[in-house]
């Protein structure tokens, strides 16, 4: 063991970084940002399960997902293209 006797125990071998940015407080910008992006993911990801999936299939899924809330009135059998365009950025804008 190569031990530095001008060192003492409580110090560390390697000195911490320091920063000049204020970390008590979040960046409004950033924090709306990873939220708008993080929703417009999650839309994204429902969506290409839609598309993939036959509708009696997407129902039954989505269905168990939100513990029996039943979603048939709502879910459309062939969601189209630019809907699903436009709720995604209604989406995002609105996170």
């Amino acid at each position: 063991m190569n031990r530095n006797p001008d060192r003492t125990c409580c110090e560390p071998a390697v000195p911490a970084r320091t920063t000049t940015r204020d970390c008590s407080t979040l960046d409004p910008m950033r924090l709306g940002l990873a939220v708008a992006a993080t929703s417009l993911v999650l839309f994204l990801g429902c969506t290409l399960v839609l598309f993939a999936l036959p509708h009696d299939r997407a129902v039954e899924l989505f269905n168990n997902l939100l513990h029996g809330v039943n979603i048939e009135p709502i879910l459309r059998p062939t969601p189209g293209l630019v809907p699903t365009i436009l709720s995604g950025a209604a989406t995002f804008i609105l996170s």
